[in-house]
């Protein structure tokens, strides 16, 4: 009989161990999902984070290229006004340095030429150019 209740003590002492096993590897999964579950609120928040940066370049370089076309435009826009009213002797030579897209350069030289021909026809007084006036 001493035999057989030193084999119960044993299955007992081996199942008190897999239950304190078990229960140490229920609280270590706990504590697991816990962490998985902090990492996952730091990934979604670092999304944002990376969402809200790209929003904000992407505004600072739209704002910075709109500028460079719309500053020379608003300056030409500025000296047709004064032609329109008659002064023909506005200096245009200011905008051959004009920095930026090709267009905006293209249309600066176009009114440089169309402020020479406005003079050369106040010069001559109405008569026909002999040529082109570039």
């Amino acid at each position: 009989m001493c035999t057989k209740l030193r084999e119960l003590e044993e299955a007992l002492a081996s199942f008190a161990g897999d239950f304190d096993a078990a229960v140490i590897s229920a609280a270590e999964a706990e504590v697991v999902m816990e962490r998985a579950a902090r990492m996952e609120h730091m990934g979604a928040t670092l999304k944002a984070l990376a969402a809200a940066v790209g929003i904000l370049l992407a505004a600072i370089v739209s704002l910075l290229l709109t500028r460079s076309i719309v500053g020379p435009l608003r300056r030409l826009a500025g000296q047709a006004q004064l032609m329109s009213s008659g002064n023909v002797d506005i200096e245009t030579a200011a905008f051959e340095d004009v920095k930026g897209d090709d267009v905006t350069h293209e249309v600066a030289t176009a009114f440089d030429r169309l402020g020479n021909a406005l003079r050369y026809y106040a010069a001559t007084r109405g008569e026909a150019p002999a040529g082109d006036l570039r």
